[in-house]
């Protein structure tokens, strides 16, 4: 009981540090958990080079994080995918986040539409996960946008400004 009373506590705590933004997760760290969770789902995935990497702070690499955990949990829970395509594409602007899977449509459950609503199928409202992903990403200045193509392709994006570097 004392363990359990332990971990509860810890787990309380940590909830707490999430909550309050001070709870970071690595990119890279992401990315691994990732292909082992989708792989050992049998779904084929392709992850960015560590080329495409470089040059992220940290907090860019914090957040885009977040998107790839969410991303990848929304991919295991809610669809039939066969494959999950993660990329970053990066300039002086701005970061931007993919996740890319061909499994929209084939579970049962909601399916999203970038402005975090849901369909009429399902009756309920934005999730609660996406909305904490969006938010965080505000708050960073970023944008998340999610749906599928009409087809069975879904599509998250996450963007992300880069900080300006001033003279």
């Amino acid at each position: 009981m004392a363990d359990v009373q332990k971990l509860a506590r810890s787990s309380q705590e940590e909830i707490r540090e999430v909550a309050r933004g001070y709870h970071r997760v690595d990119l890279v760290t992401e990315l691994e958990g990732a292909h082992s969770v989708l792989t050992a789902a049998g779904i084929v995935c392709r992850l960015p080079a560590a080329d495409d990497l470089r040059g992220l702070e940290e907090e860019e690499r914090s957040v885009l994080g977040w998107v790839v955990r969410e991303g990848v949990t929304n991919v295991i829970r809610h669809s039939q995918a066969s494959y999950c395509t993660l990329s970053i594409e990066s300039d002086r602007e701005s970061t931007t986040l993919y996740v890319v899977n061909n499994g929209a449509g084939r579970a049962t459950g909601a399916v999203g539409h970038g402005d975090g609503k849901q369909s009429e199928k399902s009756g309920q409202g934005p999730g609660v996960d996406m909305t904490g992903l969006k938010q965080r990403l505000a708050d960073r200045g970023g944008t998340l946008a999610h749906g599928h193509d009409g087809e069975s392709t879904y599509h998250l994006r996450a963007r992300v400004p880069r900080r300006q570097e001033h003279p």
